[in-house]
């Protein structure tokens, strides 16, 4: 029916949406990370930083900010 969103269309605009803000937040903190100095000594960061697995920081800088936005909802 025309002005009605499909389901499946809703759910590719989802998708879409959660990508661009793992993007995002990700590459932000993962940046934010590796031009802060200070980090480089913190244990959960240096691995990442010396192999320069720069995604998987941002992997794990997304899921640390998701961990601590949900622990903030509490």
């Amino acid at each position: 029916k025309k002005g009605k969103v499909k389901f499946s269309k809703l759910i590719k605009i989802f998708i879409v949406g959660f990508i661009f803000v793992f993007i995002l937040v990700g590459g932000i903190g993962a940046y934010r990370v590796i031009k802060t100095t200070s980090f480089y000594s913190y244990p959960e960061y240096a691995n990442y930083i010396y192999n320069k697995n720069y995604v998987g920081l941002a992997v794990y800088v997304f899921f640390h900010y998701l961990t601590i936005g949900f622990e903030n909802l509490l």
